[in-house]
């Protein structure tokens, strides 16, 4: 079935096929074969026939249509019931390009365009490679393998930098302050996942409680304890939430809550402290 959709900012088409998969080397073949009948410019020609002469009429695909039935001919390969608009000729279709092959609902869908969207997609596909090759100093053709090699390194290097911080880590949650038990702690824009790592790592400590929040976008917070310690990370940040609105939720021993309303993050901390029963801690902000 065929359907028209916008992508790309232009006008192409879909056309879902029964099938798990369709390969590039398929694909190509499908567009090769379809664009071969376009420079043919063969004849399209309609016709109509009586649902008594249907097995005569040598349809490619049957048709669950009933009374008289109107057949699309293009002439010497294809003829189909269909009640939509067509070409008097193949030629007046234009090039065929099939722009991509995705997954859906079991099916495989097919998008592709045609006639002077062709040129157009063409235009803009070489700007886009233009840009790629000026700025990966490449040449066009050669861009693709370039940029491979650069999002290789981009992903080792970043695998190192993780590496690094979390080594970096390992000695800010050795020296990070921790007093009767307790370390509590605010950072800006830290984001929450190095947050609870940190919280984690501080917990390796035995008798610790973490109370750590993050300034960001919106007021987060991490509670963590070590596994020695039998307070109920999840019970203290309901009450938390309850006190300071917000939503979030983990483990027993690790929480993390997000979206609090407060005058500041030491003031959500202090409340949790409280309501552990342990003085807050003076810890770097």
């Amino acid at each position: 079935m065929a359907d028209r959709q916008l992508s790309y900012g232009r006008c192409h088409f879909t056309i879902d096929l029964p099938a798990e998969s369709i390969s590039r080397e398929q694909a190509e073949h499908a567009e090769d074969l379809a664009n071969r009948i376009v420079r043919d410019n063969r004849n399209v020609s309609v016709r109509y026939i009586t649902q008594e002469n249907i097995a005569e009429a040598g349809l490619r695909k049957a048709t669950q249509r009933t009374g008289e039935i109107r057949v699309i001919d293009i002439s010497g390969y294809d003829r189909s019931a269909c009640g939509g608009t067509h070409v008097r000729m193949t030629g007046e279709i234009g090039p065929i390009l099939i722009t991509g092959v995705e997954r859906a609902k079991k099916q495989s869908r097919v998008q592709f365009i045609c006639g002077d969207r062709v040129l157009r997609y063409a235009r803009q596909a070489n700007r886009t490679l233009e840009t790629i090759s000026q700025t990966i100093s490449a040449p066009p053709f050669e861009a693709g393998a370039a940029v491979r090699m650069f999002w290789d390194e981009h992903q080792s290097a970043r695998k190192r930098i993780e590496d690094l911080e979390s080594q970096l880590m390992d000695h800010e949650a050795v020296a990070f302050p921790v007093q009767k038990g307790l370390a509590t702690g605010t950072f800006k824009n830290r984001g929450i996942e190095k947050v609870k790592l940190l919280a984690a790592k501080i917990c390796s400590r035995p008798g610790t409680v973490a109370l750590l929040a993050d300034e960001g976008d919106q007021l987060r917070v991490v509670f963590a304890r070590s596994a020695d310690i039998t307070a109920d990370m999840n019970a203290l940040l309901k009450k938390t939430l309850e006190r300071f609105g917000g939503r979030g939720g983990g483990r027993p021993n690790l929480v993390q809550g997000g979206g609090l309303v407060a005058d500041s993050a030491r003031a959500v901390l202090q409340f949790a402290a409280d309501q552990l029963g342990v003085a807050q801690a003076g810890s770097p902000s």
